[in-house]
């Protein structure tokens, strides 16, 4: 083999025992153990929703990290019911909606507790899958990220109006992810940091994959009625003004937030009309989805 072809091998050999260094786990990757999972959640008045998600999550993860950023609608007193050991729960009141230096810092606590991968969540989102046979699965092949499809759940002419509960209540959702929302399930030991909105995250190394619906989703409560679109609308405006973030942070809401200063209530109830509402003309739009509802043992009444 002529000298320089040696040369381009071995450096090709080297480039190529550089990055399997990089992805090759510790020994803890190829544990026959399960993996320890935990959940970290922040969350501002939630008061509709906060049990439900408590209560379907808990069972299936080791322990629960919480962040409440100074509820007033009773949303705190609620998770004080369910502190303990596998419920730590953080109060952070300050108004900016900085929620990347909030959730980073309930990953850390959550690899300092042991846990091996994490769920970062939001109060009205509902992840559904085995997660411990996810991350058991992927970790065997390297992968440290795991991207994670949300389907948004609609208000829609079908459901029962007079039920309180929105998981009870809304049971349709969209047939097709929504395709800018996706959310990361990741390896705590490679953590490096965490995107606004917990979208994306930065690892050292590994692989990255997106899940199949079937192999987990989120169901995505996101707009729970006229009232509550409006109201998270406006409140997560206001935390962002008077803050040094990026302009486009947040803002969907806050043309929804624009909206209602120029025209008002009306204003919002023609863009939640056109754009979140679905009247009977548009339910082939949806699918019929019970896995939440089942799950939390509420009756079939929606």
């Amino acid at each position: 083999m002529p000298d320089n072809s040696r040369t381009v091998l071995n450096r090709l050999r080297c480039s190529v025992g550089r990055e399997l260094k990089k992805w090759r786990p510790a020994q803890r990757w190829a544990s026959p153990q399960p993996p320890r999972i935990a959940m970290t959640l922040l969350c501002k008045n939630e008061a509709d929703i906060i049990r439900q998600h408590v209560a379907y999550h808990l069972p299936r993860i080791e322990f629960l990290i919480v962040t409440d950023n100074g509820s007033t609608d009773g949303t705190r007193e609620m998770l004080a019911a369910f502190e303990s050991e596998r419920v730590i729960i953080l109060d952070d009141p300050t108004p900016f909606h900085t929620q990347f230096k909030r959730v980073d810092r309930m990953i850390r606590m959550a690899r300092d507790r042991g846990a091996d991968w994490v769920i970062n969540s939001d109060a009205d989102e509902f992840w559904i899958g085995d997660f411990h046979a996810v991350a058991q699965r992927y970790r065997r092949r390297w992968y440290s990220r795991l991207w994670v499809q949300s389907f948004r759940m609609r208000p829609c002419c079908a459901e029962n109006a007079g039920e309180a509960d929105p998981i009870a209540r809304m049971r349709w959702r969209e047939r097709a992810p929504d395709g800018g929302f996706r959310k990361v399930f990741h390896e705590t030991a490679r953590y490096l940091k965490i995107e606004q909105g917990n979208h994306r995250v930065a690892v050292q190394g590994g692989r990255k994959r997106r899940l199949l619906p079937d192999e987990m989703r989120i169901c995505h409560y996101q707009w729970r009625g006229f009232a509550h679109y409006l109201q998270k609308c406006v409140d997560h405006s206001k935390a962002y003004e008077g803050s040094a973030l990026p302009e486009a942070w947040g803002i969907h809401k806050k043309r929804v937030y624009n909206v209602w200063k120029a025209r008002g209530e009306e204003g919002v109830r023609e863009l939640y009309e056109r754009e979140v509402y679905v009247p009977e003309d548009r339910m082939g739009e949806l699918v019929r989805d019970d896995t939440v509802a089942a799950a939390l043992g509420l009756a079939n009444s929606a």
